[in-house]
């Protein structure tokens, strides 16, 4: 059972910090150099120098960015910069932002979940992880002793209680309004009263959790509770480090927004490619789009948005000039011979499975690796194929959240890059300290 509890919140002190706007950043994972930089310039309390601090040519042992973030951490606490809520609560938040002209709200509620492994299935993943990424991720942690960024996850709300509780915290005045680039904002209540406290943890207790963007985190968090209780074996069942900051949203929240990763491929033989849209038309029914100057991402997202119950659809740039090809998807059964027998059903009819295994692996003779680049734009994808940097561009629909939610319960993995959760959830809004307990 999933073991949902409040937590009392470190967040910044207004006194010191009016506008949160000057603090908040994007998680480690979205942030290039260029804006490591520039978030380190926007106000000497942005967390970006606690939860993705420059390195410096002279850095030591002694003196990195994990022990800076340590330092720069325990200064805020002392000098009230960060300052943590008498009473636990669990955290209402409403993310709005601007998605293709249209202003959306996404209501997440950010809580102290207890950290449970893979194999019990209370919390689920839908992809796997590197190496790499945990062990950054882990040194912060034992840097802080803290969750400086939730981890996105998704639930059901069977009944709608948990959506009735939420509509009467609305109606209070939100402790903080933040106002950031790029069109978002976001409002934060805390919930605490007992009894919606216990309609939280009740309505969630039966339910799965899914991990939407968050899984290298997830798995640092349980690498860091068992170094805790190496330490620590004693300690209660409500220790904080038991425990990892979460934002859950519900699967059908209408700012639940999952957009694609498009696939440009750099090189393809020749061979193939004179080859490839007869064989094509074996497996696909193909329409062509002429594409006119000037050409919008919102267009490319228009032409390629399929309607409701569409069969799988794949846009194809560079195989005829100025032209996007639509790929529909003849019948999943024409494919079973070319896909993996040992991959779920959900995992098998899903539009990057079948690119990946059909197109690219069958017809083309390309697996991951340099060859492919992502990228989240399909303008980027026509401009760099239009400009002959790479030879085909591949444009994706997005994954149905119900997809994700298939492949977690079946055990399965979706390829690499097949989902992004947009937007991404702010980071230091909200800490969750690891000391103590709940």
């Amino acid at each position: 059972m999933a073991d949902i509890r409040p937590f009392r919140g470190l967040r910044y002190d207004p006194a010191m910090v009016p506008d949160l706007g000057t603090a908040i950043c994007p998680p480690y994972d979205v942030i290039s150099p260029e804006m490591q930089q520039a978030l380190h310039y926007k106000g000497p309390y942005n967390i970006v120098r606690v939860e993705y601090g420059l390195s410096g040519p002279e850095d030591s042992f002694w003196n990195n960015k994990y022990t800076r973030a340590s330092k720069t951490f325990q200064e805020w606490m002392e000098r009230h910069v960060l300052v943590r809520d008498k009473a636990p609560a669990v955290y209402l938040h409403h993310h709005y932002f601007n998605y293709y002209g249209e202003v959306v709200t996404r209501r997440g509620l950010i809580a102290a979940v207890r950290l449970e492994d893979w194999d019990k299935g209370v919390i689920r993943p839908h992809e796997g992880t590197a190496a790499v990424f945990k062990v950054d991720r882990l040194n912060l942690m034992r840097a802080v002793n803290a969750n400086i960024s939730p981890v996105f996850a998704l639930y059901q709300d069977r009944g709608g209680a948990i959506s009735s509780l939420m509509a009467q915290t609305e109606c209070r005045p939100p402790l903080a309004r933040v106002a950031v680039a790029d069109d978002e904002s976001h409002n934060l209540w805390a919930i605490t009263e007992p009894q919606a406290l216990e309609t939280i943890s009740s309505q969630l207790a039966p339910e799965h959790l899914y991990v939407a963007d968050g899984h290298h985190r997830y798995e640092t968090a349980l690498a860091y509770r068992q170094e805790r209780l190496q330490s620590e074996p004693d300690a209660p069942e409500n220790a904080a480090f038991k425990f990892l900051m979460m934002t859950l949203v519900e699967f059908s929240d209408p700012g639940l927004i999952v957009q694609p990763f498009h696939r440009l491929i750099k090189t393809v033989p020749e061979s193939f490619l004179r080859e490839l849209k007869s064989k094509l038309d074996r497996y696909f029914e193909i329409d062509a789009a002429p594409l006119g100057c000037p050409l919008s991402s919102a267009m490319l997202h228009r032409i390629l948005k399929p309607i409701k119950g569409e069969r799988v659809l794949i846009g194809l740039l560079g195989l005829e000039q100025d032209t996007l090809l639509i790929l529909r998807l003849r019948s999943i059964d024409v494919l079973a011979s070319l896909l993996p027998v040992d991959r779920s059903e959900a995992y098998c009819s899903l539009d990057v499975s079948i690119l990946h295994h059909v197109i690219l692996s069958r017809l083309l003779g390309i697996s991951e690796g340099e060859n492919i680049t992502y990228t989240k734009s399909e303008l980027e994808t026509w401009q760099r194929v239009s400009a002959q940097e790479y030879r085909l561009g591949f444009l994706l629909n997005p994954v149905d959240v119900y997809a994700v939610k298939a492949i977690a319960d079946a055990g399965d993995k979706m390829p690499q890059k097949s989902t992004y959760f947009y937007p991404k959830l702010p980071t230091g809004l909200v800490i969750n300290s690891l000391y103590g307990t709940l």
